[in-house]
């Protein structure tokens, strides 16, 4: 490969003219999904700038544009105007199927040669050039996928001497120059791209002349049509072309005295002309190094309207043929199929730099930004430190990408569905799933949805709907930790016709080393239980056991009447109270206290829930079981917070029927339970209500007393409690317009469990005077009612001696 140095700096010498019809366009308002899992983010950031033409044009590491690709932003879709001396579009360098076929080429009057073609080629090139991906090519364009607009006009080469142009002196003295043919060309050709609604025009070129040495009535005494079309009266500033004006390079005349403290006339006149403001940029150029080019004029009074991008030394597609090869010979291999390269120089450069990096905005933010927006963003992202605070030299900074596609601040959503509304931050936003009845079914269901959310900038970021749900209940369980299974320690005594007893759930070993994360566990899993059998009372402080409170005068009974709902309040006080009324044993039974808290848990707070219920046994008939359950600020183990947060409590009502019966030597029983909960309508946030919720559970169990000698075994069947029917109602932020309408989709959400958990155990336990031993085989299919785990089995092997 071959390329050489060469620096071009035109100025306008003959301006042909063309005009061109309008058109229109519209845009479909979609919600993607998020992207489907693949390379990680620093995973394709590694492997953009590992490409040799990434790593050749070094410009685009200055700018931070591998962040963008790997973001997924590289221009696609969004087309770049560009007005120049003519574009080669047999260059390897350009797409030719992506240079719009009403582009503007040649006229009658002008059709360019190789030579005109360079400056346009180069330019196109730095702001689009394909991507190849391999190093036939050493460079490729900053918005490689982005599409061009191409209007050619005839422009000429700098002169050695540096002529300010002359706009007269608007005194009304002398005559001023007649510049109406030029002003008239120049409204057509700006129309030329507002009318076809092109986003971005980069213009690198203008005339000579520092814009100091103009005043505004000056240059709108010349110019009054061609600041007409580029201020684009009646068109709303989100729809406003963007003009990117190379910032000229009259820091190569300095030997001459020429003062170039602030951009030429075109780029320069924005911050005279109030009414082209906010969507004209002009541009200065860095060299490697990062500091400002010798031959580059700078920001000066237009230091608001202007910002840096590498433009020394750059790389650019050089178009050549045998009749003219220019700075190559006829004979080099580049020229004969068109594929030669140069190293380039000038503001020329630096300009298609900004507008590729704009293109590559429009498309990374959707088209929910409008052109101010874009340009206001470009500026607040510029790199202002160190040397680029220095606003009279480098504006507002050098273009970063990185910044520029990355969140400014930290990100908000909206909670009223308007853009102007009520906000939550997105840092406190998301649902947690403290059980998992509902976790995986939230997840699935809302995997494939996302949300925007806003920065400081108002800019919106698509934020995925799964990294905004935490569920600890989809953590697989701890089957390397030993005793996680064994059962509970127990210590008892009776004083004064009452029994204590002291229970403590604590597996033997844990994922925790250090103390006070053991200390924290451990006093979840302690219990005391105050039993008074004579009265039928039963008081439990702790963790409260979702069978004791009906079976602690049966201790071998292990198919007794267990509550699932419990565990919405497992943690906290638990009272029964047992009393016969006519062969009926009735049993009320009340519990306050937070939700089942796992190990990964233990860090959040909770809220406080209670629940009643009354049990009805009579011999020979189902035990059964009413109960109430009313839960705060959650749903089932639902919890929502920030943009999700419902403040209300919400009511489950329950039905339990239990059947133990003796068959030949074996005892068998069989529970089932069905919960309704309330609908529930949510006022603001995201979430908006839970309609026709219901759960299920069931267990079946066979015990068969001394099977083997003095062992029991004990067949047991469970389906944990899961949703069977119900929905969940959101309304989504998904998009806002560039004119700051905010729109919403309703979303309703199943949440019956497609595939429900089911546990199959089988226990060998043998218990004698002052010890127990027990074997038990566990399979868990669809473990917490979804399919993130493998089914898989549990085999546990417990031994107990009892002082």
């Amino acid at each position: 490969m071959k390329f050489k140095y060469t620096q071009l700096s035109p100025i306008i010498l003959f301006l042909a003219s063309c005009a061109g019809g309008g058109g229109g366009s519209s845009q479909q308002i979609t919600s993607p999904p998020p992207a489907p899992p693949g390379p990680t983010y620093e995973e394709l950031k590694a492997k953009y700038e590992s490409n040799y033409e990434y790593q050749q044009q070094w410009g685009l590491g200055l700018a931070n544009a591998s962040a963008a690709y790997a973001r997924g932003s590289t221009g696609k879709n969004i087309t770049i105007g560009i007005t120049d001396s003519g574009l080669d579009v047999s260059h390897v360098e350009i797409d030719g199927t992506r240079v719009n076929p009403n582009s503007y080429l040649s006229y009658s009057n002008y059709t360019p040669n190789t030579r005109q073609k360079r400056h346009g080629t180069m330019v196109a090139s730095v702001a689009a050039g394909i991507l190849s991906e391999n190093s036939d090519t050493p460079m490729h364009g900053v918005a490689f996928d982005a599409d061009i607009f191409f209007v050619a006009i005839q422009l000429g080469e700098p002169d050695d001497t540096y002529e300010p142009i002359d706009l007269g002196d608007g005194n009304g003295g002398q005559p001023d120059p007649d510049f109406s043919g030029v002003d008239n060309f120049f409204e057509n050709l700006f129309k030329v791209y507002t009318s076809r609604n092109i986003d971005i025009v980069n213009n690198s070129y203008g005339y000579p002349g520092n814009v100091i040495d103009y005043s505004e009535e000056i240059i709108r005494n010349a110019f009054p049509k061609t600041i007409a079309a580029l201020a684009q009266s009646g068109v709303a500033p989100a729809d406003k072309t963007i003009f990117v004006w190379a910032a000229g390079n009259a820091g190569s005349y300095a030997d001459q005295g020429v003062d170039y403290s602030s951009p030429e006339i075109f780029p320069g006149m924005t911050y005279l002309i109030e009414e082209i403001q906010g969507h004209s940029i002009a541009v200065v150029s860095v060299d490697e190094d990062g500091s400002i080019s010798d031959f580059s004029s700078r920001c000066g009074v237009a230091a608001a309207f202007c910002i840096a991008a590498p433009g020394g030394r750059v790389i650019g597609a050089y178009p050549t043929s045998l009749d003219d090869p220019g700075i190559y010979e006829s004979t080099d291999e580049c020229v004969s199929d068109n594929s030669c390269y140069a190293r380039i120089s000038g503001t020329s450069f630096a300009a298609p730099f900004v507008s590729g990096a704009l293109a590559v905005l429009f498309e990374h933010f959707e088209g929910q930004l409008g052109s101010t927006e874009i340009v206001n963003r470009l500026f607040a992202t510029a790199n202002d430190e160190g040397i680029y605070s220095d606003s009279a030299i480098y504006g507002h900074g050098l273009i970063d990408l990185d910044a520029a596609t990355n969140p400014m601040g930290s990100l908000s959503v909206s909670t009223s569905g308007l853009f102007s509304g009520e906000m939550a931050p997105l840092l406190t936003s998301g649902l947690t799933a403290y059980s998992p009845i509902l976790g995986y079914s939230i997840l699935e269901g809302l995997k494939s949805k996302s949300i925007i959310a806003f920065d400081e900038l108002n800019s919106p970021f698509r934020i995925p709907l799964g990294s905004l749900i935490a569920s600890s209940s989809n953590g697989a369980k701890r089957i390397d930790a030993t005793g996680v299974y064994a059962d509970p320690t127990k210590k008892s005594y009776s004083k004064q016709g009452l029994i204590f007893e002291f229970i403590n759930s604590l597996p033997l070993n844990n994922k925790f080393d250090d103390l006070k994360h053991f200390s924290s566990y451990s006093d979840l899993n302690q219990t005391l239980n105050i039993i008074d059998p004579l009265k039928g009372t039963f008081i439990s402080f702790g963790q409260n056991n979702k069978i004791s409170y009906t079976a602690y005068n049966s201790a071998k009974d292990y198919t007794s009447f267990e509550n699932p709902y419990l565990d919405f309040t497992k943690h906290g006080v638990l009272i029964s109270q047992k009393f016969t009324w006519k062969e009926t044993d009735i049993t009320w039974v009340t519990s306050l206290g937070q939700p089942k808290i796992t190990i990964e848990e233990i860090f959040h707070d909770q809220n406080i829930n209670s629940q009643i219920s009354l049990i009805l046994s009579r011999k020979n008939l189902p035990q059964i079981q009413l109960g109430w359950l009313n839960e705060k600020d959650t749903i089932l183990g639902l919890g929502g917070s920030g943009a999700f947060n419902f403040s209300e409590n919400t009511v489950s009502y329950y039905l339990g029927m239990h059947q133990s019966f003796n068959l030949s030597r074996s005892l068998v029983s069989v529970t089932g339970f069905k919960s309704y909960a309330a609908d529930n309508k949510f006022n603001g946030a995201l979430l908006k209500n839970i309609k026709d919720l219901e759960t299920s559970f069931y267990n079946f169990q066979i015990l068969i007393p001394g099977l083997i000698s003095n062992y029991d075994l004990e067949l047991s069947v469970t389906k944990p409690l899961y949703i069977s029917r119900g929905s969940l109602h959101l309304e989504l932020p998904i998009y806002r317009d560039r004119y700051l309408n905010l729109y919403t989709e309703r979303s309703a959400l199943p949440l019956n469990a497609i595939n429900s958990e089911m546990i199959t155990s089988l226990t060998l336990r043998q218990n004698k005077q002052h010890e127990s031993f027990y074997l038990r085989f566990e399979n868990i299919e669809n473990p917490n009612h979804g399919n993130i785990f493998k089914d898989y089995i549990n085999v546990s092997l417990g031994y107990k001696y009892i002082f």
